[in-house]
């Protein structure tokens, strides 16, 4: 996983190659299952994982 991409509840998992796979789930319940994982929100529809940025 890469980033997450988020519009109006439609979440987007962005998996690298052009893969993806979305869900509907709010941004507070999206955050609170991704605290283990170390992601990071850095814009109102996006939340990256930490060991991915270099």
């Amino acid at each position: 996983m890469y980033y997450f991409e988020i519009n109006q509840k439609k979440v987007t998992v962005h998996y690298g190659r052009g893969e993806t796979f979305s869900f509907y789930m709010s941004l507070a319940e999206l955050k609170e299952q991704l605290v283990p994982y170390a992601c990071y929100r850095v814009h109102r529809s996006y939340i990256i994982k930490l060991s991915n940025v270099m």
